[in-house]
Parts: C-alpha cells; structure tokens; sequence
C-alpha cells in the first residue's frame, strides 16, 4: 500500500495538541520529556491549553512535536511513509517521517527556527512596524506577480505562498497590503482574507535569521532515502533530484540541503507546485498529521479517489490503527 503522510504548517496548530497522545501511546513520552527539557514554558503552554500555542515561538515546536509524535505512533505499528509533503515548518517532520533526520534532530531545528524567527518579529514590533499576510482567491500567481510588478510604490508586499492555482498569499507591511486590495480586486480577485499571523512569513524580511538558521542544519545529521519522495517547498524540487545515491550526506551533499530549508524561511513556499509533482504518483492512502486539519482543503481534488486519513488526535489514530484494512 503505498502511502503519502501530509503535515500541515502555522494555522495547523491547537490549544493543548498532541498531549493527549502520551497517555494512549507512552513510545511518544521520550519526544514530550526532550521538548520539556529544551523549551519548558512550551509544556506549560499546552498543559493551560493557552492561545499562546499561537506564539511562533510556541507554533512551530508545537506543529513538529505533534508531527513527530504521531509519525513515531504509525511507524510502532508498522506503517511507514513512501512519501511526504508538508508546508512551511510541516515540511521539518515531513522530512523526519522519511528519515532524513532523527526526530530529535528535527525538533532542535524546530525549536530554532522558531526561536529565531520570534526574535526577529519582537524587533520589529518593538520598531513600530507592523507586518500582516492576505489570502488572494481568485488569482493565479502570474496575475498577482503583476499587480506587484505595476505597483512600484509597494516595495515591501512579497508573494509568501502559493496554495493552490487560484489562491495566492501576500505578506509584508500591513499598510501597503490594505492599499493594495481594491488594485487585487480590480484584477478579478474575488475575495481578500486577511491572516491572523504574528508577522509577514517566508519573505526577505527573515533573510539574516535564514543565514543563521543554515548553520544550524549545517550541525545535523541528514540522511537521502532515495525510494522515498518528498518535493521541498523552496523551489518544489524533488530531494531525490539533489543527490544521485543514497548516502549519509556529508561535505556538498549536506550543504545543498542546509541552503534548501534554510532559504524556505525568506522564499515563498511553493506548495501548490509540491502537491502538482506528488500527486503524478499513485497513492493508496493519504493520512493527514495535523492537530487542525487544513492541507485537505487546498488538494481536495487530488483526494476524491484516494482513502484519506486525519488523525488530529489520540482517537483518531486509534480508531484508525484498529482498522482491519489500514495495511491493504
């Protein structure tokens, strides 16, 4: 059976997730004990079930705690990935299920990556300046490229993500993406959402935390398993496609990943792309890691003929992994 895992991004996240996966399934304990250890105030958070778990600095830990607790959960019970697909920092414990780092590893790059990116958004708050992300629906990435092209006044407005054909985000100063609507809308976009996020994501605005960011990845042990896929968000480049072997990546090998995740922190994340090349493969199953479901939405087509499971909690994944026909 051959089986593609999904991991969701910031926005995937919920008040004490994943915390009720250590009392059904205790091989998860050792991943909650290590986070506690390195970010205590985490576990506090999700143990109040707080909204602060909406704090990047809390988010992402949180988002690839979850993502490695319920990957170790299927892989105890014998289901492995074949495939991969995650967006944003859902890509960190996509990458993990393959096995290209340790969960431990990933979790450290995770806590990082947070922390850093946190950093950078409290600089900027504190300066005054104030950043926000737009949802353009209606619009493929061309049509919103040149509205930004014909705009020369709004030099910091940045194409972060590209979710699907038609819905295209927007990041950068809250201001210019307010006088930008009614050109977008003009345009043909039929709707606006704005995005209750703490700052504009996977722009230039993160490019010095990304530099720093690489020489963490450049710390840690990685690993290509070339039978398995996964298309990475920079450039929707298959990871296979870097390396022509299977190998414990050292020297250039390493590095090209390190550039990879580490230019995904100030690049737009190209998951539409990403879910255009996976889905040229046949897939069984599709099982969905994220504590708030939101990747199905934007694939939904790609799942109509393929059995497709979220598992968002404890429940869930047993009530799955009772299932006599899980394995065929």
């Amino acid at each position: 059976m051959k089986t593609l895992f999904l991991f969701g991004g910031q926005g995937s996240q919920l008040p004490g997730m994943g915390l009720d996966l250590i009392k059904s399934f205790p091989e998860t304990q050792y991943l909650f004990d290590y986070v506690a250890e390195q970010i205590p105030d985490l576990m506090d958070v999700l143990e109040s079930e707080s909204e602060d778990i909406n704090l990047t600095k809390y988010t992402q830990p949180g988002i690839a705690l979850f993502g490695a607790a319920m990957t170790e959960i299927l892989k105890q019970h014998g289901l492995e990935p074949d495939a991969a697909l995650g967006s944003s920092i859902g890509e960190f414990p996509a990458l993990a299920s393959l096995g290209v780092w340790s969960a431990i590893d990933m979790l450290d790059l995770a806590i990082k990556r947070g922390s850093l990116m946190a950093e950078k958004l409290k600089m900027r708050q504190t300066s005054g300046k104030e950043d926000g992300m737009s949802a353009i629906i209606g619009l493929d990435f061309s049509q919103v490229e040149a509205v930004l092209e014909s705009e020369s006044e709004f030099e910091n407005v940045w194409i972060s993500n590209i979710n699907t054909d038609r819905q295209i985000v927007l990041a950068g100063a809250k201001t210019e993406l307010e006088e930008l609507e009614p050109k977008l809308k003009e345009a043909g976009s039929r709707r606006i959402v704005p995005l209750k996020v703490e700052g504009a994501f996977h722009t230039p605005i993160f490019t010095k935390e990304a530099e720093q960011f690489r020489n963490v990845l450049d710390s840690k042990s990685a690993y290509i398993p070339v039978r398995k896929s996964i298309f990475l968000n920079r450039s929707a480049t298959s990871l296979a496609d870097l390396y022509e072997q299977e190998e414990d990546m050292t020297g250039t090998g390493k590095q090209t990943l390190s550039k990879v995740m580490a230019e995904q922190m100030c690049n737009p994340v190209e998951f539409y792309q990403c879910q255009q090349k996976t889905f040229e493969q046949e897939f069984d199953l599709v099982v969905e890691i994220s504590a708030k479901p939101v990747l199905a939405s934007l694939i939904h087509k790609e799942l109509r003929k393929i059995k497709h499971v979220k598992l968002d909690s404890a429940k869930a994944v047993q009530e799955f992994l009772t299932e006599k026909n899980f394995r065929e």
